[in-house]
């Protein structure tokens, strides 16, 4: 299933408040939030904040990569 249609049916769920995209290689994750209709922020550094307040979720690109041979530290 293509990345565009993955995120077209996540939008479409009516519960859904986010859907986020991890790029594995390097640092980049994209947020898509409901409550900027969709729109998405892209993060592009290790200290860039995440945050989904709905949840009381606050982290940093880093933290995804956690383990992963793009780990920080």
């Amino acid at each position: 299933m293509s990345q565009t249609l993955k995120l077209r049916r996540y939008r479409e769920a009516p519960d859904n408040l986010y859907a986020i995209v991890i790029e594995p290689r390097e640092f980049r994750v994209e947020v898509y939030a409901r409550s900027r209709d969709w729109q998405p922020t892209i993060l592009t550094r290790a200290d860039d904040p995440i945050e989904m307040p709905e949840f009381g979720l606050r982290c940093v690109v880093a933290d995804l990569y956690r383990g992963t041979p793009l780990d920080p530290r």
